[in-house]
């Protein structure tokens, strides 16, 4: 089947190149097809020696084509001959190198912003990587702050991470694919409708300049977020439902990557399905920086689920009365001047959420679909959990990639990496710190795995066995919430790895479902069970403590007999230790009254063939 596929594969290459020929061919015969006149309303560009070869120039917006071709491409449009024309002309405006001197001179403000923005320091990534390899962290790359030179960490983030890094130079011409990476502005602005498709097919079969322009729209579609988010946390294509698998079943819907990789479906995020796109809710101060510099995304990203799924009374303004950039951009999007936009706790405007006879409406950026966000369910409000996050119960599945090796290749100078395994679990839940505030939210195996720097640093003994855990937002948000008992009974939620948790009377055991790895804890463990944190975890980011651990299973083992609706776990939800008394007293139940909780590993049983 897979060398049919293959076959399969290949057919659809050769014919796709095939039409594109037949394609140029018949734009050859038929210029029409490409517009060669500004459309009624439209201006011409400056007079100037671009005019003469690319006076048909059509695709930008007015304000564009009124600015003229060298003020983004620069050149020399006063000479009138071509090689003159164009010395130092720049062929990709949109790098970040060209920033301050092309996009920046009408745009002002906001190069210095992406510039301290994560989507170019890569903060979290950089002091991540130094850390696991065990290289100092205090001069992680913010701006200006480069990390150091001839380390392995080095080596390997710009072999190996480098290429999504915002700043990264985007050297030839062409539509986003999934292998898109870097050129600054033009990575989330550049828009190829279908007629520039066919200008730039065109263009590139007969050698011959393009007659149509590629758009610059404030809409970035999902494709252009797609090509760097779809490594490291896999957002992006588990937001449209896929996860990365290394043995594609023939049963299953395959989705192959441009680079190779297989990915299978399994279920979308409730907001993809309704039709938003990533814009919808990161907005241009989560995606370009808000000038500020930060270490960690979850410091960076602004947007809250509480903005648009609230009871609290909304505060929101006219349009007249927002900032400069919140009005521009609700013009160049859908006019919609009259209505009364949200405004956060934090300040921030949503340009696409409004009040509308006193309840919210979302609008999507880039197909102007309005929506109306509902409110979160009782339970999410109850003071019980006033720590949790929404992703901790609304997430469905997250990636967890587990057990992989790096090694370094001294022959071809490379750091290879070999994949373990990869499963789409429910996430593993956590204590972050952040604003003063304590919050419980989801987690995956950012990097378990054994790093071999051996090859690199020359010493024999440099090899180490990993295991971090990481925060993510998976994307994968689910409508009705995960259980109670998925959470307060689920060892892979508390982050004890696979298996089963059992109780027997007063005595809770954990028994892992597969073999120990090196560091004595199931393969996709995060703590040993029953213990704190380890002095390597972080102050702001660790796993549950042994308090902590021990209240959830008190509530788990409430769960064994009643339903997570039941009276008595919707009276818990109020005041669980008045009602474990209350229950201890009319059941006699020994625990309650007076026995602590026994709690012990068990030995491993045996693996249960889930497909992984």
């Amino acid at each position: 089947m897979a060398s049919g596929g293959g076959n399969i594969r290949r057919l659809v290459i050769v014919l796709g190149l095939l039409g594109v020929v037949l394609i140029a061919r018949y734009l050859r015969r038929h210029r029409h097809l490409i517009p060669s006149t500004i459309p009624a309303g439209g201006e011409h560009q400056p007079v100037s020696s671009c005019m003469t070869c690319h006076g048909d120039m059509m695709g930008l917006i007015p304000a564009h084509r009124q600015a003229g071709c060298q003020v983004c491409h620069l050149g020399h449009p006063e000479a009138s001959d071509r090689e003159a024309a164009h010395r130092d002309m720049i062929l990709i405006p949109g790098n970040l190198s060209n920033a301050p001197n092309t996009c920046g001179r009408c745009h002002p403000g906001i190069n210095e912003r992406v510039k301290r923005s994560l989507m170019r320091t890569m903060s979290g990534i950089i002091r991540t990587t130094q850390a696991v390899f065990g290289e100092d962290t205090t001069d992680a790359a913010h701006i200006n702050r480069a990390p150091p030179e001839h380390s392995a960490a080095t080596s390997y983030l710009r072999q190996r991470c480098a290429s999504c890094h915002l700043g990264n130079e985007k050297i030839n011409s062409g539509p986003v694919d999934d292998r898109s990476r870097g050129g600054g502005c033009l990575a989330c602005h550049l828009q190829y409708d279908r007629t520039a498709l066919r200008a730039f097919f065109f263009s590139r079969i007969n050698d011959t300049t393009m007659a149509y322009h590629p758009a610059l729209s404030v809409n970035a579609t999902d494709e252009h977020c797609f090509g760097c988010h779809s490594r490291s946390g896999r957002i992006a294509p588990s937001y449209e439902g896929y996860h990365e698998t290394l043995h594609p079943d023939t049963t299953d819907e395959i989705r192959t990557l441009d680079d190779g990789r297989s990915f299978r479906y399994i279920s979308d995020d409730v907001h993809h399905a309704a039709g938003m796109a990533c814009i919808d809710c990161h907005d241009h101060l989560d995606v370009m920086g808000d000038g500020s510099h930060y270490t960690t995304k979850h410091q960076a990203v602004h947007v809250r689920c509480t903005d648009c799924h609230t009871t609290a009374t909304v505060v929101h303004r006219a349009y007249h009365e927002l900032d400069d950039i919140s009005r521009r951009l609700i013009r160049l999007r859908h006019q919609d001047t009259a209505r009364e936009y949200v405004i956060t706790p934090s300040g921030r405007v949503v340009t696409n959420l409004f009040v509308s006879d006193g309840r919210l409406q979302l609008r999507t950026k880039i197909d102007g679909k309005f929506l109306s966000p509902g409110p979160p369910a009782p339970a999410c409000t109850a003071p019980v959990h006033r720590d949790l996050t929404c992703n901790a119960c609304h997430t469905r599945w997250a990636p967890r990639c587990i057990t992989c090796h790096v090694s370094y290749d001294d022959g071809e100078e490379q750091w290879q990496e070999r994949a373990g395994l990869f499963r789409a679990d429910p996430p593993t839940l956590g204590v972050i710190h952040r604003n003063g505030r304590r919050q419980i939210t989801t987690f995956v195996p950012g990097m378990i795995m054994h790093l071999d720097k051996r090859n690199f640093t020359g010493r024999r003994d440099d090899t180490v066995f990993v295991r971090r855990f990481v925060p993510i937002a998976a994307h994968t948000i689910a409508r009705n919430a995960r259980t109670c008992r998925s959470c307060h009974w689920n060892p892979l939620a508390l982050g004890y790895g696979r298996g089963r948790i059992i109780s027997d009377g007063d005595d809770t055991r954990f028994e892992p479902s597969e073999a120990l790895e090196s560091d004595s804890l199931p393969l996709d463990a995060w703590i040993r069970p029953f213990t704190g944190p380890s002095a390597s975890s972080s102050r702001a980011v660790h796993p549950f403590s042994a308090g902590t651990q021990r209240r959830i299973l008190d509530v788990g083992r409430c769960l064994q007999c009643h339903d997570g609706d039941s009276p008595a776990m919707q009276s818990a939800l109020k005041d669980f230790a008045q009602a474990a008394a209350h229950h201890s007293k009319r059941s006699g139940d020994k625990y309650y009254r007076d026995a602590p909780l026994k709690i012990r590993i068990g030995a491993p049983s045996k693996a249960n063939g889930e497909k992984k």
